[in-house]
């Protein structure tokens, strides 16, 4: 098997590991409706606090529900 059919594979299964850059107003919604739709989802960004914040289940984001990001956590966040 090759590298693309590997990658499809796992994208069909939901085995994938989606990394999402930056954590922010467009990165953590994003990484919300992925995880909504079945894959684990690793977040970086630059800032410590944001991360420790995210990891503690706290949205940063006023629109975004504590709750949401709980269940995010719950599902197998890793910031």
């Amino acid at each position: 098997m090759d590298i693309k059919s590997n990658f499809l594979d796992a994208l069909k299964l939901r085995d994938a590991k989606i990394g999402i850059l930056g954590l922010g107003y467009v990165g953590i919604p994003l990484a919300l409706r992925i995880s909504e739709v079945g894959f684990n989802v690793i977040g970086f960004d630059i800032s410590q606090s944001r991360v420790d914040e995210l990891n503690g289940s706290q949205s940063p984001i006023r629109h975004i529900p504590h709750a949401d990001v709980a269940a995010l956590v719950q599902a197998g966040f890793v910031g």
